[in-house]
């Protein structure tokens, strides 16, 4: 298995004690460090996590999310740092996870496709102390694993799915049905569904009808925002 990628920004004392592979990334030419830093709040424990699925290599969708985040309108909460990996990091995570809550860090995820599904088969191997997780929020998972029940280490688990991206054989879409996508998972606290058929948030104004497919992460996040935050 390929070694994991990596990206903290700023730097943690605690790092995973596997092979992993750090560098300075790049998003459309321009680097991180010098382009869209993080202002931490230095006395917060709060951790920011984004896994990209398998097709982040290619699209960088998730990875595009870290790059841009400087402050949370998600979780409104304040965070010390951000940090990015690839879907393969299930070994990263078992490793790290319980250091960082040994350390009173309190991550909260965002998880793509197969990385979602990479950091559910981690906490479903290791034992972590109930409630230590605050936030999970999955991204149209794929996998032939999916979990049954929710894990007593996550606080609250928000699953945002596509509900009908078998009705668009678009290649954004071709992963999902090979991967056996979770769509509707009954372990997630709230499911919300994406259905093409009725769009509220999208602008209309496009000459071209929007279609949302497995990699609009974007309005997947932007869907979560607005339905949590009009709760």
């Amino acid at each position: 298995m390929f070694k994991p990628l990596i990206h903290i920004q700023p730097s943690l004392e605690i790092l995973p004690s596997i092979p992993f592979i750090s560098k300075n990334l790049t998003l459309k030419g321009e680097f991180l460090e010098s382009v869209w830093a993080i202002t931490p709040a230095f006395d917060s424990k709060n951790l920011i996590i984004f896994i990209g699925g398998f097709l982040d290599s290619y699209y960088r969708v998730v990875f595009e999310e870290y790059a841009h985040f400087v402050e949370d309108n998600l979780f409104q909460t304040t965070f010390g740092a951000k940090i990015y990996t690839t879907f393969n990091c299930k070994d990263l995570f078992c490793a790290w996870l319980p250091a960082l809550i040994e350390s009173h860090y309190k991550p909260y995820i965002i998880a793509h496709s197969w990385g979602a599904k990479n950091i559910c088969r981690a906490l479903e191997t290791i034992c972590l102390p109930a409630l230590s997780i605050p936030y999970l929020l999955t991204l149209d998972p794929v996998g032939y694993y999916k979990p049954q029940k929710s894990f007593d280490c996550i606080k609250q688990w928000v699953n945002v799915y596509v509900k009908d991206k078998k009705q668009y054989p678009l290649r954004t879409n071709y992963c999902t049905y090979i991967g056996r996508a979770w769509d509707y998972t009954p372990a997630a606290h709230l499911n919300i569904s994406i259905d093409n058929q009725n769009l509220p948030f999208l602008n209309t104004s496009s000459e071209e009808p929007t279609t949302i497919t497995h990699v609009d992460v974007n309005f997947m996040l932007e869907t979560f925002r607005i339905y949590t935050q009009n709760k």
